[in-house]
């Protein structure tokens, strides 16, 4: 009789623990599906293969909103892709970098966008949004090491449903409903103002924000009359530089981009934006590429162009991202 009942809440544990496993891998592949935004859009891309381009944009938001690649290919007639993720330092987008080698054609240029905290902070910003794509060794390598609680998000079914509910499961459904049709974000041109960072498609991995300048700086200012000190992390250096010579070995051409910021920003409110800017300059020495600053650019002066203090608005990205691309234009092949 004992027997009978082991082997009963034996058979009924598999059962649950099968369910428990199909139904989390029916989830993650709603969301290796879902393509409205969060950056699983731009994941998903990068992972099947289809985010190969020419032209290569890596970095934090500022490369996220800064580049649109739609007006560089424009001017250049190369294929451009943006792959900048909100909130991410160098720690983070050096697997990326890595999981994109893996999976796409190199690129011809590489262009690593730098601002005044990219070295300083090294969180995991919205952690939810790694959660299909564990099976990454670099990208498992870095964030496991940072949260060890994404083993639990790994191995443990539905767990990561159960901690990231509201970020999770509405984004994994829709992408069920939604394998069918064609994603946007390559091709898609939005319409509406944006409101949510989180859900909005980008094109070609850019983000376009169509907002005009707001109350934030005045804000900070209010908070920091004095300004702030970003501290530089050694360890964030060190993987932009380690990323720096990844590309370099596979013979691509890398450029450092420090993007217009509104002027006031940096020089009234950036503690020590000469040690900033002198650990860049050292690095691109260091690395022999170029750093191309347009922190003093005169669009820095006109808040039309951005939304808030470090990021331009759609007009703002559209006016650089062409002024940059002409600059790509003496890097082609054939151009002295």
């Amino acid at each position: 009789m004992l027997n009978d009942n082991l082997k009963k809440s034996i058979c009924f544990v598999g059962i649950g623990l099968l369910l428990a496993f199909s139904l989390n891998s029916l989830l993650i592949y709603g969301l290796r599906h879902y393509q409205g935004g969060a950056g699983f859009d731009v994941w998903n891309q990068i992972i099947d293969g289809k985010a190969g381009a020419d032209i290569l944009i890596s970095g934090s938001s500022r490369a996220l909103i800064d580049f649109d690649c739609q007006a560089i290919s424009q001017v250049t007639k190369m294929s451009c892709y943006n792959i900048g993720f909100d909130g991410q330092r160098y720690n983070l987008i050096r697997p990326l970098l890595e999981t994109y080698l893996k999976h796409n054609r190199k690129p011809k240029i590489v262009v690593l966008t730098v601002g005044i905290t990219d070295l300083s902070v090294d969180d995991i910003f919205r952690p939810y949004q790694f959660i299909p794509y564990l099976n990454e060794n670099e990208l498992y390598k870095v964030v496991v090491k940072k949260m060890p609680e994404f083993r639990y998000d790994k191995y443990v079914p539905l767990y990561a449903f159960t901690i990231y509910k509201k970020d999770l499961l509405t984004r994994a459904l829709k992408g069920l409903r939604s394998t069918d049709t064609k994603s946007c974000v390559r091709s898609c041109v939005r319409t509406n103002q944006e409101t949510e960072w989180a859900d909005v498609p980008r094109i070609n991995g850019f983000l376009p924000v169509d907002r005009q300048w707001s109350n934030e700086f005045e804000a900070f200012k209010s908070k920091f009359p004095k300004g702030k000190e970003y501290k530089i992390a050694p360890s964030l250096v060190d993987d932009l530089e380690a990323i720096i010579q990844r590309f370099q070995q596979e013979n691509i051409k890398v450029l450092l981009v420090f993007p217009p910021v509104y002027y006031e920003s940096i020089e009234g409110y950036t503690k020590n934006l000469n040690e900033i800017f002198q650990t860049y300059k050292a690095i691109a020495e260091r690395n022999h590429i170029q750093l191309m600053d347009y922190s003093k650019d005169p669009m820095s002066k006109d808040t039309k162009y951005f939304y808030n203090s470090q990021h331009m608005n759609k007009k703002g990205a559209a006016y650089f991202s062409s002024i940059f691309a002409e600059s790509i234009i003496l890097l082609k092949p054939g151009n002295n």
